[in-house]
């Protein structure tokens, strides 16, 4: 029973990592824009305050990817150890 609920969490937070990473890239590119974009564009339009948001919520996802890498690494080799 514990090497299934194992196997749900390593799948789950497998799951997890390309969409954080891809959150992690995507919303700061997507904030940047304000400042990166020609005169004329909407996104010029943005105050500042969303703008930062939308940066930390990239950077926190980033940092919740690698969170979670490292913990399916570790929950790999500790599944690999109990079926040794």
């Amino acid at each position: 029973m514990k090497s299934v609920a194992l196997d749900r969490t390593i799948k789950t937070r497998r799951t997890l990592i390309p969409v954080l990473l891809t959150l992690g890239v995507m919303l700061p590119v997507v904030a940047s824009l304000k400042w990166w974009s020609s005169p004329e564009s909407p996104f010029r339009t943005w105050s500042t305050t969303p703008v930062l948001l939308l940066i930390a919520v990239g950077l926190v996802s980033l940092l919740m990817a690698v969170v979670n890498m490292i913990q399916v690494r570790d929950l790999l080799r500790q599944r690999r150890r109990t079926d040794v």
